[in-house]
């Protein structure tokens, strides 16, 4: 069987078109590159606990046990942990009644007055004549920025 010229063209163009397609060109070497990692982002200030109890230890922590109930004689303890403060951060705890009436507030460097991976701040309540009973709440702020809030309440 013989093909008409004009049908053996297509033949050997779709031939070489094939064998074109099936050829794989050799990859060039790959370019050799030197990766940067970037620099770690600073580790942001935050506050990592707040909790409240009746007594601390030397190291600020609150021992014989967190609680948020409290009789009208006790004196309320919390304790502040944070982390990544740079040296003159600030802490400040500002007491109130659940309605909002302000009972207290204070403010100190961050213990250890230096930068910190991880410090704690105490602050405490006391009140010479029985607390009211109620409920009550702390708000913690670090440098300003409100951190949290913990509800607490005063028992007869």
């Amino acid at each position: 069987m013989f093909l008409r010229p004009r049908s053996f063209a297509l033949v050997l163009v779709g031939i070489a078109t094939l064998t074109a397609c099936s050829k794989k060109d050799a990859d060039p070497a790959p370019e050799e590159t030197t990766v940067v990692a970037a620099p770690a982002p600073p580790a942001v200030p935050r506050m990592v606990s707040m909790d409240l109890g009746r007594a601390v230890d030397s190291t600020r922590r609150i021992v014989g046990g967190v609680t948020t109930m409290f009789g009208t004689r006790d004196t309320i303890y919390l304790s502040v942990q944070t982390e990544n403060t740079a040296a003159g951060a600030e802490v400040s705890a500002r007491w109130s009644t659940a309605t909002g009436q302000r009972v207290d507030s204070t403010a100190q460097a961050v213990a250890n007055g230096a930068a910190a991976a991880a410090a704690v701040t105490e602050f405490h309540l006391i009140k010479a004549a029985p607390w009211p009973v109620g409920a009550y709440r702390v708000e913690v702020f670090l440098d300003g920025t409100s951190q949290g809030i913990k509800a607490f309440s005063i028992k007869p």
